[in-house]
């Protein structure tokens, strides 16, 4: 992973004017440029309605959980998969549970170098053999101390502490762009409000 595609990456999630928009964007340029085999990017957001989420049973609290924003990839195994839809069995994490929800509840990167040797990480192994991802690693967003959400990626050549420590370094500018993005929405929102109440007035 060269330092030009991740300032590829980093340049135009700064261009994004709202949260699920930067981490398509990243997702995007990281499997597209990067030559990562899967990138994924959820945000932290309230929880329900429950009933039909796939991990209901394992959560410990419904009232924040993490929402699939963005996924891209490309798969080698069977090329009929949608590894770009947000709508499948992974579309949320509850706070804690799994490696993803792990690393929102906790705001600790992760890092599983071979996953052959740490399947317990992973919750499909033979989907990651078959495709032939080696390594996981996923960065919690945190802006000013705040967890905005989690970027993970799998890796078929690998991912060693150089890269992974890249990799923490873009989820960092990353999680201030998706800040940007939600203060701009926030913005708009507070002048829609101001516009039609002067409209009323």
């Amino acid at each position: 992973m060269s330092d030009d595609a991740l300032l590829q990456v980093a340049l135009a999630a700064a261009e994004a004017r709202e949260p699920a928009a930067v981490l398509r964007t990243v997702v995007g340029c990281l499997t597209g440029n990067a030559g990562l085999a899967l990138a994924r990017g959820w945000l932290v957001g309230p929880g329900g309605p429950c009933d039909a989420c796939p991990m209901r049973d394992e959560c410990p609290d419904r009232t924040r959980c993490l929402h699939l924003a963005a996924s891209a990839g490309n798969p080698h195994h069977d090329e009929r998969e949608r590894w770009a839809r947000i709508d499948g069995d992974f579309r949320r994490f509850p706070l804690g549970v799994r490696k993803v929800g792990h690393v929102a509840a906790t705001g600790e990167s992760l890092l599983v170098e071979d996953i052959e040797r740490d399947a317990a990480w992973i919750a499909r192994p033979d989907w990651a053999r078959a495709e032939g991802i080696k390594s996981f690693a996923g960065h919690a967003l945190v802006f000013h101390g705040e967890v905005l959400g989690v970027l993970a990626v799998f890796c078929r050549d690998g991912i060693g502490p150089a890269k992974f420590e890249q990799l923490r370094g873009f989820a960092a500018q990353a999680a201030v762009a998706i800040a940007n993005a939600r203060a701009f929405e926030e913005l708009a929102q507070l002048r829609e409000r101001l516009e039609r109440e002067r409209d009323y007035l």
